[in-house]
């Protein structure tokens, strides 16, 4: 195993076949498309493959002989409804979920219910309850049947059921005894560790049952890393020997780590931390294994890696020949046979949204399969680099630059493109159509990570509470102030843009710094902070919400006009794009129409897009492209080319 080699077959991919002339600029449609394939998965026999795929509106689900690629047959479902997620159940038997379109609603919502169908037979529904279900395991020794989690009894109490695939009958297998809480079975589907979620307060309060015993509080803690926050213990796996579980957990170190706890002796060992970001789980399958083993962490420091926990394993050096194959990316498996012998793997990186290949253990053979992005060339793509600087109070601060392909980080008109949330999102290492749309023509891109930020610990993400327009904001303004010093970016052509909570932060940028940049494009963002605590769904669909607009913003009104832009149009110098979506409830439409106001009343211009049918980001493609289209005419306009 030691000198396994990874022999790439049928590796043309696109590059072959794209005629395109590198001179000239890659088509916009190119980058607001949707994925020609979004998924594939392989049968457990390893004879078929399943994709979905779109047609004009429509996702479809294709089958596919797995040697040929040849197509079997085409699920669909009308015009409202497309394939969202689906499973083989065995060899001949697929399961779906469709998302359904709703009223005037851009975007597609979860339809709950189970289709089932044989391969090239009719769907019949074998799941029709209005409930919230996910799929518990596939139980891959019954060709019959699934478990599944459901709520469709009580609303609050999310049971565990065996659901026959092909009549639909159900057989409850577990209950369980808190309100919206999700558990962790053995290997035995007996539950030992429950996460209960309280609808009022927000509070997760971890259960653990030992044997032979009641109900216990194992952990508790606040639904967002505010100041009442002081670690978690999250059980995310037993380990195979059955005494044991797996953690994730920063109580007792910075990031989210990986930790082991002994279920009779209660004590707790750190298996894996990185001192700087939070690590996730990564769980394989490999032949002659009963079942999948958690064998390694993904975390992102920087670019993407993974670390074995045992790293002579089989396992590791399996996966070192497969990255030393795509050098520059990350590979990840989507799914595999049942005797672990075939994998389809996805392979993505700063250039490629992702590309799908078929994996053969038996001959260590990698076969291109597709690509999802069928006109998308990754040459051509621009890279993104990790980046850090000291902020002016001396805290270490991480983000991405992006620089046009072909392109020297030197004098480069720059746009600050702003991440939304902003507590517990971040920005990534990694493919993004926006960024890639504006550096294709000639705009160096710089994505910070400001304090706030998830992804890098709980203290640097409460560092964001109460901070909105200040110390976050003084973050964006002295990373856009390093790329200067670096002589990466021209002073004279600098631009901030950003969605969400990026849209208040672009908007607040030209009101605080009104001399730095030349322009802000402001997408689905929100602008007066007074209004987001009395309308939108975070303020009124959630218990707790006020709780955390208290925390996140404070609870002084004259403070929150002080960082709000809406009430600041005055000191605007810079031009001001501002994009927003006549369904968006999260950043409440109303914070466009009415900063749009204040702009006609203090006689500013204002560049304006509105598109009614879009929620909280831009879900149709033909929205996206002429979003991009004229951004790029503005950043033309304000910063282009001298």
């Amino acid at each position: 195993m030691s000198k396994m080699k990874i022999y790439l077959a049928s590796l043309l991919l696109a590059a072959a076949s794209l005629v395109a002339n590198a001179q000239e600029n890659v088509p916009l449609e190119v980058f607001a498309q949707n994925p020609s394939f979004s998924s594939m998965k392989i049968s457990p026999d390893g004879k078929h493959i399943a994709a979905t795929y779109p047609i004009e509106d429509q996702v479809r689900l294709a089958i596919l002989k797995a040697d040929t690629f040849e197509p079997v047959y085409q699920y669909y479902f009308g015009d409202k409804d497309q394939v969202a997620q689906y499973w083989w159940a065995n060899n001949d038997r697929i399961l779906m979920r469709t998302a359904i379109k709703t009223g005037q609603y851009a975007q597609r919502f979860i339809d709950p219910r189970i289709w089932a169908a044989d391969i090239g037979g009719k769907v019949k529904v074998v799941f029709n309850e209005y409930a919230n279900v996910s799929i518990h395991d596939m139980l891959p020794e019954d060709e019959q049947h699934i478990l599944i989690n459901s709520n469709h009894e009580k609303r609050q109490f999310t049971n565990l059921y065996k659901l026959n695939v092909y009549t639909g009958k159900m057989l409850k297998i577990a209950d369980n005894p808190f309100k919206y809480a999700r558990m962790l079975y053995n290997t035995e589907n007996e539950p030992v560790f429950a996460l209960e979620s309280d609808e009022d307060t927000g509070e997760t309060r971890v259960w653990r049952r030992e044997e032979g015993k009641d109900w216990a509080i194992f952990d508790r803690f606040p639904p967002f890393k505010g100041k009442n926050y002081a670690g978690s213990m999250v059980p995310i796996s037993m380990h195979p020997d059955g005494d044991k579980v797996y953690l994730l957990s920063d109580q007792e170190t910075a990031t989210r780590s990986l930790w082991l706890y002994n279920m009779a002796t209660k004590e707790k060992t750190l298996v894996y931390e990185n001192e700087t970001v939070d690590v996730s789980p990564v769980f394989e399958k490999l032949p002659n294994w009963e079942e999948a083993r958690l064998v390694a962490v993904t975390f992102d420091d920087g670019v993407r890696q993974r670390v074995y926990l045992e790293p002579d394993s089989a396992a590791a050096q399996e996966y070192a020949a497969l990255s030393g194959a795509f050098p520059g990316s990350y590979v990840a498996t989507v799914n595999q046979t049942e005797d672990a012998n075939k994998v389809i793997l996805e392979v993505r990186s700063d250039r490629n949204p992702g590309m799908f290949f078929a994996f053969n253990r038996d001959n260590f053979e990698v076969k291109y399969l597709t690509k999802q992005y069928e006109n998308l060339d990754p040459e051509r793509m621009a890279s993104v680099e990790p980046i850090s600087f000291t902020a002016r109070d001396g805290l270490k601060i991480h983000g991405y630059l992006t620089v046009p392909n072909g392109k020297e980080a030197k004098d480069l008109p720059l746009v600050v493109y702003v991440h939304g949330g902003p507590h517990g999102p971040r920005d990534w290492w990694g493919y993004d159509p926006y960024a890639q749309a504006i550096a294709s023509r000639g705009y160096a891109l710089l994505q910070i990570n400001y304090r706030g930020s998830g992804g890098y610990g709980k203290e640097f993400e409460q560092m964001g509470f109460g901070k909105w327009g200040q110390e976050m904001q003084d973050d964006l303004t002295d990373g856009t102030l390093w790329a200067v010093e670096e002589g990466i970016a021209d002073p004279d052509r600098l631009c901030i843009f950003g969605g969400s909570y990026g849209g208040y932060a672009s908007l607040m940028g030209v009101v605080k710094e009104p001399d730095l940049y030349k322009c802000a494009i402001g997408y689905v963002g929100v602008y007066d902070l007074l209004l987001m605590k009395d309308t939108g769904n975070v303020a009124e669909r959630l218990d707790w919400g006020l709780d955390y607009l208290d925390e996140a913003l404070g609870d002084d009104p004259a403070k929150l006009k002080e960082i709000s832009p809406h009430y600041h149009v005055d000191k605007i110098k810079a031009s001001v794009f501002i994009v927003h979506g006549g369904r968006d409830e999260q950043a409440h439409y109303d914070n466009a129409l009415n900063i749009r106001k204040e702009f006609e009343r203090h006689n500013k211009p204002l560049k304006w897009m509105w598109k009614n049918t879009e929620g909280h980001g831009f879900a149709a493609p033909e929205n996206r492209l002429d979003l991009m289209r004229e951004m790029i005419a503005f950043l033309d306009e304000n910063i282009g080319e001298k």
